[in-house]
């Protein structure tokens, strides 16, 4: 069997105060999942810490500057490529702030978990979001 690679990646869910999520539409700029809803996030840089990591790529994407982000997640799967992808997901509470997409993204919406579901996301986001989900009805 060959040995695949690794990724490691974080994603924030943003969360308002009307208990809300963000949302970004991913744009046709980028490869893959054009025109599907995602969380913000992404790799983390060689060398980065996965905290640094989630408050960088959420203002990156976002404009947002997350303060003291949650851990709430690992999850780590293989694909059919062999590809070992762990994903550290993060919680962050803001108020209402103004939005500023990077080009990775043309659109956000804020929605209630159960909207957000009911959207056409990424694969990613949907399980990330019904563990979420899950968790909160505990």
């Amino acid at each position: 069997m060959r040995i695949g690679k690794t990724y490691v990646t974080i994603r924030c869910i943003v969360q308002n105060v009307k208990d809300e999520v963000l949302l970004l539409r991913r744009s046709d700029q980028e490869i893959g999942n054009i025109g599907m809803w995602e969380l913000p996030g992404g790799h983390i840089d060689f060398g980065e810490h996965p905290n640094t990591s989630v408050v960088r790529e959420t203002f990156e994407e976002t404009g947002i500057s997350v303060r003291s982000p949650s851990i709430i997640n690992i999850s780590s799967r293989l694909n059919r490529r062999n590809e070992h992808s762990i994903c550290m997901t993060y919680l962050a509470q803001v108020q209402m702030p103004p939005i500023l997409l990077s080009e990775e993204h043309d659109a956000y919406m804020w929605a209630p978990v159960y909207k957000a579901l009911s959207s056409p996301i990424t694969a990613r986001t949907r399980v990330i979001l019904r563990e979420y989900q899950r968790d909160l009805l505990a």
